[in-house]
């Protein structure tokens, strides 16, 4: 009889491992919900101002740089 019961016994615990094995490998696939949020654009209105404001300068550019101006007449000389 201790044949019988020690042959169960690897038996059952052969098929419990198993078990647990099998269990271990089953894959485990997660799904979250998708987040949909709202996409703002401002650049389109940043950069339309800023050509403007580029076009609306222009006149500095050929002006040259400040600083450069020349005096009226110099000491001495007369007009």
């Amino acid at each position: 009889m201790t044949d019988a019961k020690s042959a169960w016994r690897v038996k059952l615990w052969l098929t419990l491992t198993g078990i647990v094995v099998l269990a271990g490998c089953t894959p485990r696939i997660k799904v979250d919900p998708i987040k949909v949020e709202p996409i703002h654009l401002t650049v389109d209105i940043r950069l339309q101002v800023d050509r403007e404001l580029d076009e609306f300068f222009d006149f500095e550019e050929d002006a040259g740089p400040v600083g450069e101006t020349l005096p009226a007449t110099e000491k001495g000389q007369a007009s």
